[in-house]
């Protein structure tokens, strides 16, 4: 009995810590301040939208009012920043500013006054920031030199990092760790991923969706209003093999990717194939299989690397022979892949 009074008590203050933990981040990530007055019939129904709530430094926002009640066409609208009036007409519906840089303040006011009576007046003080998105396929296989991107396969770890770009008012740059980041993945928000300095986020690509969708709202406990938010996109790649000669003296030549078709000019030649793109810290590591075929014939690699087949030509004849391979993650069966080549040898 005691037992269960316990559990249901670490349950409820569970809860509670999750709830006290949305309502904090709410309160930090509104993305700007502002303050407005309504006067008169038709002022309560003016709406101010803007075309970003998350500004990033030097972009271009475009306000746009909306009345329900009251007739803005015929209205005086004023638009200042930061105090001084920019822009002023009858109708004028749309407007157009540009953020200042890292770290100043913009003040966007807005004045509207009805004929023949009323007014709606509303001021909104922007801190623009931003915050890049890094990513890597955590065990995504790619060979040695390679100076690409590692791309993640099906069932692929990936680790994502938040990079923020903020300061205050005052000129002093924000440390990454003295954010709250709220986590989204495919638009469900990940609550154990997301607190104060959790500037990171590690999650596995699955079986079915090629794609995913990754977003973070980054936003300063001590600065009200300085937030930013950013999302990336994923596109799983399929596992690609390559093949290269392995040279007794240079080892394998990367700088060389072969053909569909690679003469045997010499009486013996090494191919490597080259598993790209699937996971596996390092090609020869367990779980990765390679079967060779020769003609149709399946054929054993090298004992000490599996990856390569030893060719020998033939003497006093000539022709063409198919080689294959097909490489498969026995742990992750969605991973695998086959690739092939045509060998000609002899006089041709």
């Amino acid at each position: 009995m005691h037992h269960n009074h316990l559990k249901s008590f670490n349950n409820i203050r569970g809860e509670t810590q999750k709830l006290a933990f949305l309502f904090v981040f709410f309160l930090a990530t509104l993305p700007l301040s502002f303050a407005y007055a309504q006067l008169g019939p038709g002022a309560e129904s003016v709406s101010v939208e803007l075309s970003s709530n998350f500004p990033k430094p030097g972009e271009s926002i475009t306000v746009n009012l909306l009345s329900y009640s009251g007739d803005l066409d015929r209205a005086k609208i004023f638009y200042s920043i930061n105090g001084r009036t920019v822009s002023s007409g009858a109708g004028i519906k749309k407007f157009t500013f540009r953020m200042g840089a890292l770290g100043t303040a913009t003040t966007l006011g807005v004045v509207v006054e009805f004929q023949p009576a009323g007014r709606f007046e509303k001021t909104i003080t922007f801190n623009p920031a931003d915050v890049d998105i890094l990513w890597q396929a955590a065990d995504s296989y790619t060979p040695p030199f390679y100076k690409g991107k590692a791309l993640p396969p099906r069932l692929s770890r990936i680790r994502v990092v938040a990079v923020p770009e903020m300061k205050t008012i005052s000129g002093g740059r924000v440390k990454s760790d003295a954010l709250v980041y709220q986590w989204k993945l495919d638009d469900k928000p990940q609550l154990e991923k997301s607190g104060l300095a959790r500037n990171f986020m590690d999650f596995t690509l699955d079986y079915v969706s090629n794609d995913k969708t990754i977003f973070v709202n980054a936003s300063s406990v001590n600065e009200a209003g300085l937030a930013a938010v950013n999302e990336a996109y994923f596109l799983t790649e399929e596992p690609e093999i390559i093949f290269y000669e392995n040279r007794p003296t240079e080892g394998i030549s990367y700088e060389n990717a072969l053909g569909n078709t690679f003469p045997l000019k010499n009486e013996e030649v090494t191919l490597a194939a080259e598993p790209y793109f699937f996971s596996a810290v390092q090609k020869y590591k367990r779980y990765l299989s390679f079967v060779w075929s020769v003609g149709g014939n399946e054929v054993a690699g090298s004992v000490s690397d599996p990856s390569e087949l030893t060719l020998k030509s033939p003497k006093d004849s000539s022709g063409e022979s198919e080689i294959s391979i097909q490489v498969k993650n026995d742990r992750k069966f969605l991973q695998q892949g086959r690739a092939g080549l045509t060998v000609s040898f002899g006089k041709q």
